[in-house]
């Protein structure tokens, strides 16, 4: 079983990070941490954000 990951862009550095799945629900109303758009997947990412 693969582990699921969201992909969020972090509004104040710049980069963009895999996060555990449901990180975006947990963190709650907040302007730093949105998700990708569909352009930016080919960025890859710079790092993770654990549970």
């Amino acid at each position: 079983m693969l582990e699921e990951y969201e992909r969020v862009y972090d509004n104040e550095t710049g980069n963009i990070y895999r996060a555990y799945n449901g990180f975006l629900d947990d963190i709650g109303d907040q302007s730093r941490y949105t998700p990708i758009t569909d352009s930016q997947y080919a960025e890859g990412y710079d790092g993770w954000i654990d549970k």
